[in-house]
């Protein structure tokens, strides 16, 4: 058995979740950002926007073989790609980037199982609430639940590896 390199899209994005669920550290926040920028560059083959990224152009990529398997949804975790983005939307929104945090918000639903995700109503609230995002997510401890940011919410693994419909929080 190899080990699973640094460049392979599963550690990346395990990482990213992994230190953030540590909390709030501002000073390393955009380092986890960028953690969750690698993925996606090396889950699509090229460094994704930054500024305006058209998330929509790499749907054609999906695949259930090889390492980029962990980029879709799968099996294991039939909502990945909508879990992803709403995590990755929560960071960019806690940083205060909300141009950003509603693309990926929006790249929910670019998923062909997005009618199906137990949590499309959460993705849908905060695309809906996404100018007081930044204060809603950052408070420490968190007062709702419905404002948790995912990592730390009681859906966190279940975002992407749920598969059955169930009352979401």
């Amino acid at each position: 058995m190899q080990p699973i390199s640094d460049q392979h899209p599963l550690n990346i994005g395990c990482k990213s979740k992994i230190t953030i669920s540590f909390g709030w550290i501002k000073v390393r926040y955009k380092w986890w950002i960028s953690f969750r920028c690698k993925s996606t560059d090396v889950c699509f083959g090229e460094r994704v926007s930054r500024q305006a990224p058209n998330l929509q152009q790499y749907l054609s990529q999906e695949t259930t073989q090889g390492p980029k398997r962990a980029c879709w949804n799968s099996w294991i975790a039939p909502h990945n790609w909508e879990g992803f983005f709403l995590n990755f939307g929560d960071m960019l929104a806690r940083s205060n980037d909300l141009k950003n945090a509603k693309v990926m918000y929006e790249a929910t639903k670019l998923s062909k199982t997005y009618k199906e995700w137990p949590y499309k109503d959460v993705a849908e609230r905060r695309i809906a609430s996404l100018n007081q995002l930044p204060s809603l997510l950052n408070r420490n401890p968190p007062e709702d639940p419905e404002f948790t940011s995912m990592i730390n919410s009681k859906f966190s693994c279940m975002g992407c590896h749920q598969a059955i419909q169930t009352n979401a929080q």
